[in-house]
Parts: structure tokens; sequence; C-alpha cells
């Protein structure tokens, strides 16, 4: 399963909406991938995760993120 999809289906089930995510804070999912096209981003911010750190990492990154 693709992140983006198994986010979608993460935040559906957390959803205020849903007995199972009822009066819980937003939940906070951050992308991680090898990825850096444009498009790529854009599909896992559009999955509604919050961010999405693209590989290698760097101290520099991971604080920005966070």
């Amino acid at each position: 399963m693709y992140g983006w999809k198994a986010a979608r289906l993460i935040l559906e089930r957390h959803d205020e909406r849903s007995p199972v995510g009822r009066g819980k804070k937003k939940l906070i999912i951050y992308g991680l991938t090898g990825h850096v096209e444009k498009e790529y981003r854009e599909k896992c911010l559009e999955a509604g995760m919050s961010d999405v750190l693209e590989k290698p990492i760097t101290i520099e990154k991971l604080r920005k993120i966070l």
C-alpha cells in the first residue's frame, strides 16, 4: 500500500465524525520518502499528510519539519 493511501485511511478512521476519532486532536502524519518529484509530495499532502521529509535526511530538514 502506498503511503498516501495509508495516510488517507488512517485519517478517515481518526475523523471526528467517526466513533474512533471523536474528541481527539488533529492527527499529524509526516511522510518519509526517497522520491524528490514535486508530484509525489503533492500526492502526500493531498492525502492529508502534514508534511513530507525527503531523503537524505539531515538534522536541518528534521528540525524544519518538526
